[in-house]
Parts: structure tokens; C-alpha cells; sequence
């Protein structure tokens, strides 16, 4: 699958609030698939998934949306998501941290404590 990113203005006003909040992690530890993919991994909204790349893996909460692409993924940015992205710089000296393959699996394994982050 593909991973994206993306966040909304909720998830951004949070991370302005605090990253030691509980809030945080409740907005900023998720990923956003479609109907048919959550289906495909036998995900009900709200339940974990296992993303892993190429750089390591973490548990997030799995949540349904009508405009994530059949075989896309999208993350807010945060630690979840720069766990996933490779520490490297492409043009313009931007982080490269939009189109990468992920492995997306259903876990009962609880969300990535964000301490173990970095």
C-alpha cells in the first residue's frame, strides 16, 4: 500500500496544544483507509493495524474515510508517521515522507506507546 500524508485541523490544533497529551495520541496515532481495503484486512473502524516500512513499524487505530484511495494510506504527521519515513532529504531539502510502500496488517497488539518512538 501506499502511505500519505495528510492531517486535519483538529490534528493540527492539537499538536500546537501539546504532544504530552492523551488527546495527541488519540488524533495523531491514526491511519485513514477505504471501506474496500479495511475490508480486505478484516478491519472494523477503530481497531489497530501493523504498518511496516522499510525503516520499522507501529501500531495505530485503523479509521474508515470516503476519500482515501482504494490501496492508499493516509497519516497525520507526528512520531507515528516519521517512525514509517526514511531520515533522508530529496529536492529542496524536503523530508521524503509522501508515496511509500507500507505492509498494513490487522493486529490485536495495542497502539505504539510514543515514548518507544524515539
Amino acid at each position: 500500500m501506499i502511505l500519505l500524508t495528510g492531517r486535519t485541523t483538529s490534528q493540527a490544533e492539537i499538536s500546537v496544544k501539546g504532544k504530552n497529551r492523551e488527546e495527541y495520541k488519540e488524533k495523531v496515532a491514526v491511519a485513514y483507509l477505504s471501506k474496500k481495503d479495511m475490508e480486505k484486512l478484516g478491519l472494523k473502524n477503530g481497531e489497530n493495524v501493523k504498518l511496516t516500512s522499510d525503516t520499522g513499524f507501529v501500531v495505530v487505530k485503523a479509521l474508515e474515510s470516503e476519500e482515501v484511495l482504494e490501496g492508499e494510506i493516509v497519516m497525520p504527521p507526528g512520531p507515528w508517521l516519521n517512525r514509517l519515513i526514511k531520515p533522508e532529504l530529496g529536492e529542496g531539502g524536503i523530508l521524503i515522507n509522501r508515496n511509500l510502500k507500507v505492509l498494513a496488517e490487522k493486529t490485536v497488539e495495542k497502539i505504539t506507546d510514543m515514548d518507544s518512538l524515539w
